[in-house]
């Protein structure tokens, strides 16, 4: 069911790249070329971006629905 949810309102979430995005900001913060605060920012500012992209999505009541259905079976 979250897969449904993801994959209609962000499906960029499903792409591998990104995990390879946040895993080069990680070395990044490691290898210190950049700051904690600032791979923070950017990853807070994209899962706010996309939170508000789930919330505002159209089809979120019927997915919402759908997945109490399954969740009381």
């Amino acid at each position: 069911m979250i897969y449904e949810v993801i994959n209609v309102s962000i499906p960029s979430l499903l792409n591998p790249s990104l995990t390879a995005s946040w895993e080069k900001g990680l070395k990044m913060v490691n290898d210190k070329e950049i700051e904690p605060k600032e791979f923070m920012i950017k990853l807070e500012a994209y899962t706010r971006k996309n939170t508000t992209k789930v919330l505002n999505n159209p089809n979120i009541s019927f997915l919402n629905t759908k997945l109490l259905k399954i969740k009381n079976q």
